[in-house]
């Protein structure tokens, strides 16, 4: 339970920042890769943090934008991180 909303934004920024560290290595190549044969690709797993991420901050009464395009995975890894770190900046600021 946090006491202040500082509290809450220097958790979150600490866990962005590891989240942002392994969207920041993802490549390409990798993003079709399945999991298991019956679960998402890790570029869908990637982009479903990416844009669940806003929702759940809304829900909390944090007002956020929603990531635009959301039901379509980018091809890009550079674009998923970039996202991301869109995401997660515009709590914080």
């Amino acid at each position: 339970m946090y006491c202040s909303i500082a509290g809450f934004i220097e958790d979150w920024n600490q866990e962005a920042a590891l989240t942002q560290s392994l969207m920041d290595v993802l490549q390409n190549g990798t993003l079709r890769q399945q999991v298991s044969s019956d679960d998402r690709t890790l570029g869908r797993i990637a982009w479903h943090i990416v844009t669940s991420t806003p929702g759940m901050l809304i829900e909390f009464g944090i007002k956020v934008p929603l990531v635009e395009n959301a039901k379509t995975v980018p091809e890009s890894a550079k674009e998923i991180a970039g996202a991301f770190r869109r995401v997660s900046t515009e709590l914080s600021t």
